[in-house]
């Protein structure tokens, strides 16, 4: 949830089978890392948009903001990047 000084304030999702926030110190061992999604990047992509991202992710990619405007028409790929995306497209398909 946050971070403030050298406390991290977590909101985890299956403690005891319910929802609690707690407290960790930075230093704690039980903290391996933690990150911050990108919340206002998603929130300013299309229904459209979203739609391709996720169809993208159902097949284990990862869908850089530069490729949805490619697939939604705003932006022209060169042909070594289209070879690239098509090999991790298939390395993903080959995973499942």
């Amino acid at each position: 949830e946050k971070v403030v000084g050298r406390t991290i304030t977590v909101i985890e999702g299956n403690y005891d089978n319910q929802v609690k926030r707690r407290m960790f110190a930075v230093d704690t061992r039980s903290i391996r890392g933690y990150c911050c999604p990108d919340y206002a990047s998603i929130a300013t992509r299309t229904p459209e948009e979203v739609t391709v991202a996720n169809a993208v992710a159902d097949i284990g990619l990862n869908m850089p903001d530069y490729w949805l405007e490619v697939l939604m028409g705003r932006k022209t790929a060169s042909k070594a990047n289209v070879k690239a995306l098509m090999d991790k497209y298939h390395q993903a398909v080959g995973r499942k």
